[in-house]
Protein backbone atom coordinates (compact mmCIF):
# COMPACT_ATOMS: atom_id res chain seq x y z
CA UNK A 1 0.00 0.00 0.00
CA UNK A 2 1.50 3.49 -1.42
CA UNK A 3 1.97 6.69 1.25
CA UNK A 4 -0.72 8.64 -0.17
CA UNK A 5 -2.78 5.37 0.30
CA UNK A 6 -2.23 4.48 4.03
CA UNK A 7 -3.31 8.38 4.46
CA UNK A 8 -6.31 7.75 3.55
CA UNK A 9 -7.24 4.68 5.99
CA UNK A 10 -9.18 5.25 8.69
CA UNK A 11 -9.69 1.97 10.34
CA UNK A 12 -8.45 -2.17 9.43
CA UNK A 13 -9.77 -5.19 10.60
CA UNK A 14 -10.56 -8.85 9.88
CA UNK A 15 -13.55 -10.27 7.50
CA UNK A 16 -16.79 -12.22 9.20
CA UNK A 17 -16.87 -15.86 8.59
CA UNK A 18 -19.38 -15.14 5.64
CA UNK A 19 -17.24 -12.37 3.84
CA UNK A 20 -14.42 -15.01 3.83
CA UNK A 21 -16.66 -17.23 1.92
CA UNK A 22 -18.05 -15.02 -0.29
CA UNK A 23 -13.74 -13.03 -0.90
CA UNK A 24 -12.98 -16.88 -1.76
CA UNK A 25 -15.40 -17.73 -4.46
CA UNK A 26 -14.74 -14.15 -5.79
CA UNK A 27 -11.17 -14.44 -6.38
CA UNK A 28 -11.29 -18.39 -7.05
CA UNK A 29 -13.53 -16.84 -10.49
CA UNK A 30 -13.11 -13.14 -10.81
CA UNK A 31 -15.25 -12.97 -14.20
CA UNK A 32 -18.45 -14.33 -11.90
CA UNK A 33 -21.34 -12.07 -11.33
CA UNK A 34 -22.58 -14.38 -8.72
CA UNK A 35 -22.19 -11.50 -5.85
CA UNK A 36 -23.32 -8.49 -8.00
CA UNK A 37 -26.50 -7.57 -6.32
CA UNK A 38 -28.60 -5.25 -8.16
CA UNK A 39 -32.06 -3.02 -7.88
CA UNK A 40 -33.46 -1.08 -10.55
CA UNK A 41 -36.35 1.50 -10.03
CA UNK A 42 -38.07 3.54 -11.98
CA UNK A 43 -38.75 7.10 -10.10
CA UNK A 44 -41.49 9.03 -11.03
CA UNK A 45 -41.21 13.19 -10.95
CA UNK A 46 -38.46 15.56 -11.26
CA UNK A 47 -35.17 14.35 -10.48
CA UNK A 48 -32.58 16.80 -9.52
CA UNK A 49 -29.05 15.04 -10.53
CA UNK A 50 -26.90 17.20 -8.78
CA UNK A 51 -28.43 16.68 -5.47
CA UNK A 52 -28.53 13.03 -6.29
CA UNK A 53 -25.18 12.91 -6.50
CA UNK A 54 -24.19 14.57 -3.05
CA UNK A 55 -26.93 12.69 -1.38
CA UNK A 56 -25.35 9.28 -2.74
CA UNK A 57 -21.40 10.99 -1.42
CA UNK A 58 -23.34 11.83 2.02
CA UNK A 59 -24.47 8.19 2.22
CA UNK A 60 -21.11 6.71 1.49
CA UNK A 61 -19.60 9.43 3.94
CA UNK A 62 -22.04 8.54 6.81
CA UNK A 63 -21.51 4.48 6.54
CA UNK A 64 -17.88 3.18 6.75
CA UNK A 65 -18.71 -0.37 5.20
CA UNK A 66 -19.10 1.85 1.86
CA UNK A 67 -15.99 3.10 2.14
CA UNK A 68 -14.60 -0.40 2.50
CA UNK A 69 -12.05 -2.53 0.27
CA UNK A 70 -10.40 -5.42 0.73
CA UNK A 71 -6.61 -6.33 0.90
CA UNK A 72 -5.63 -10.12 1.01
CA UNK A 73 -2.90 -10.50 -1.83
CA UNK A 74 -0.20 -9.06 0.39
CA UNK A 75 -1.76 -9.97 4.03
CA UNK A 76 -1.14 -13.27 5.98
CA UNK A 77 -4.52 -13.06 6.13
CA UNK A 78 -7.58 -11.35 4.20
CA UNK A 79 -7.97 -7.69 6.28
CA UNK A 80 -11.00 -5.01 5.36
CA UNK A 81 -9.57 -1.56 5.00
CA UNK A 82 -12.33 1.38 6.00
CA UNK A 83 -11.00 4.28 3.83
CA UNK A 84 -11.53 8.00 5.42
CA UNK A 85 -12.47 9.21 2.02
CA UNK A 86 -14.37 7.87 -1.15
CA UNK A 87 -15.55 9.56 -3.94
CA UNK A 88 -19.19 8.63 -5.23
CA UNK A 89 -19.17 6.22 -8.45
CA UNK A 90 -22.24 8.21 -9.89
CA UNK A 91 -23.32 8.06 -13.32
CA UNK A 92 -25.84 10.23 -15.03
CA UNK A 93 -27.39 9.81 -18.50
CA UNK A 94 -29.88 11.71 -20.17
CA UNK A 95 -32.36 9.47 -22.42
CA UNK A 96 -35.15 12.08 -23.10
CA UNK A 97 -34.41 11.75 -26.71
CA UNK A 98 -34.69 7.92 -27.04
CA UNK A 99 -37.69 6.84 -28.55
CA UNK A 100 -39.94 4.88 -26.26
CA UNK A 101 -40.01 1.96 -27.32
CA UNK A 102 -36.03 1.37 -27.20
CA UNK A 103 -35.93 2.30 -23.58
CA UNK A 104 -36.33 -0.87 -21.95
CA UNK A 105 -34.45 -2.40 -23.85
CA UNK A 106 -31.76 -0.03 -23.11
CA UNK A 107 -32.27 -0.49 -19.42
CA UNK A 108 -32.18 -4.24 -19.48
CA UNK A 109 -28.52 -4.04 -21.83
CA UNK A 110 -26.87 -1.52 -19.59
CA UNK A 111 -28.04 -3.11 -16.03
CA UNK A 112 -26.61 -6.98 -17.48
CA UNK A 113 -23.42 -4.99 -18.47
CA UNK A 114 -23.23 -3.21 -15.25
CA UNK A 115 -23.59 -6.93 -13.48
CA UNK A 116 -20.86 -8.19 -15.72
CA UNK A 117 -18.39 -5.27 -15.13
CA UNK A 118 -18.38 -6.31 -11.45
CA UNK A 119 -15.96 -5.00 -9.02
CA UNK A 120 -12.55 -4.85 -7.51
CA UNK A 121 -12.58 -5.68 -4.12
CA UNK A 122 -9.49 -4.48 -3.60
CA UNK A 123 -9.91 -0.82 -4.95
CA UNK A 124 -13.48 -0.13 -4.48
CA UNK A 125 -15.91 1.97 -4.56
CA UNK A 126 -17.93 -1.33 -4.57
CA UNK A 127 -21.13 0.20 -4.77
CA UNK A 128 -22.44 2.41 -7.66
CA UNK A 129 -25.71 4.23 -8.98
CA UNK A 130 -26.48 4.77 -12.30
CA UNK A 131 -29.47 7.32 -13.02
CA UNK A 132 -31.54 7.88 -16.79
CA UNK A 133 -33.64 10.69 -17.27
CA UNK A 134 -36.40 9.35 -19.28
CA UNK A 135 -38.17 12.67 -18.98
CA UNK A 136 -39.16 14.95 -16.69
CA UNK A 137 -41.37 13.09 -15.07
CA UNK A 138 -39.70 9.98 -15.09
CA UNK A 139 -36.13 8.32 -14.15
CA UNK A 140 -34.79 4.93 -13.88
CA UNK A 141 -32.22 4.04 -11.21
CA UNK A 142 -29.37 1.06 -11.26
CA UNK A 143 -28.12 0.66 -7.85
CA UNK A 144 -25.60 -2.06 -7.76
CA UNK A 145 -23.21 -3.31 -4.92
CA UNK A 146 -20.94 -5.83 -4.23
CA UNK A 147 -22.78 -8.44 -1.34
CA UNK A 148 -19.50 -8.62 0.21
CA UNK A 149 -20.75 -5.16 1.91
CA UNK A 150 -24.12 -6.18 2.86
CA UNK A 151 -26.98 -8.05 2.09
CA UNK A 152 -30.41 -6.85 0.62
CA UNK A 153 -32.52 -6.58 3.55
CA UNK A 154 -30.16 -3.33 3.95
CA UNK A 155 -30.52 -1.96 1.13
CA UNK A 156 -34.30 -0.66 2.18
CA UNK A 157 -32.27 0.99 5.51
CA UNK A 158 -30.09 2.85 3.10
CA UNK A 159 -32.46 4.13 0.22
CA UNK A 160 -34.41 5.41 3.13
CA UNK A 161 -31.32 7.35 4.78
CA UNK A 162 -30.27 8.40 1.05
CA UNK A 163 -34.27 9.95 0.71
CA UNK A 164 -33.54 12.02 3.39
CA UNK A 165 -30.51 13.36 2.44
CA UNK A 166 -31.72 14.12 -1.16
CA UNK A 167 -34.82 15.49 0.52
CA UNK A 168 -32.61 18.05 2.84
CA UNK A 169 -30.53 18.84 -0.29
CA UNK A 170 -33.49 19.91 -2.30
CA UNK A 171 -35.93 20.87 0.72
CA UNK A 172 -38.73 18.46 1.48
CA UNK A 173 -37.13 17.05 4.24
CA UNK A 174 -34.63 16.79 7.15
CA UNK A 175 -31.53 14.74 7.10
CA UNK A 176 -30.48 11.63 9.18
CA UNK A 177 -29.26 13.02 12.47
CA UNK A 178 -28.70 9.96 14.97
CA UNK A 179 -24.96 8.44 15.07
CA UNK A 180 -25.10 4.82 13.10
CA UNK A 181 -23.26 2.08 14.65
CA UNK A 182 -20.23 1.03 12.25
CA UNK A 183 -19.76 -2.29 11.04
CA UNK A 184 -16.15 -2.78 13.01
CA UNK A 185 -18.12 -2.77 16.04
CA UNK A 186 -19.78 -6.34 14.63
CA UNK A 187 -16.44 -7.58 13.71
CA UNK A 188 -15.00 -6.48 17.28
CA UNK A 189 -17.90 -8.35 18.75
CA UNK A 190 -17.39 -11.35 16.51
CA UNK A 191 -13.45 -11.64 17.66
CA UNK A 192 -14.58 -11.72 21.13
CA UNK A 193 -17.03 -14.85 21.03
CA UNK A 194 -16.11 -18.37 22.04
CA UNK A 195 -15.28 -20.28 18.58
CA UNK A 196 -15.31 -23.13 20.24
CA UNK A 197 -18.76 -22.47 22.10
CA UNK A 198 -20.18 -21.37 18.86
CA UNK A 199 -19.63 -24.71 17.15
CA UNK A 200 -20.74 -26.59 19.93
CA UNK A 201 -23.91 -24.66 20.36
CA UNK A 202 -24.79 -24.95 16.88
CA UNK A 203 -23.54 -28.86 16.51
CA UNK A 204 -26.20 -30.15 19.15
CA UNK A 205 -28.75 -27.56 17.79
CA UNK A 206 -28.55 -29.35 14.42
CA UNK A 207 -28.23 -32.60 15.36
Amino acid sequence: MSKSKKSNVQNIYGLSPMQHGMLFHAVMDETSPAYVEQTVMTLSGEVDAGAFKQAFQQLIDRYDILRTVFVYKTTKTPRQVVLKEQDADFKFTDISGMPPSEVKTYLDSFSRDDRERGFNLTKGPLMRLALFKESDERCHLVWSFHHILMDGWCLGILFKCFSRYYGSLTGTSSPPMSKVAQYGRYIKWLDNQDKKDGLDFWGKYLN
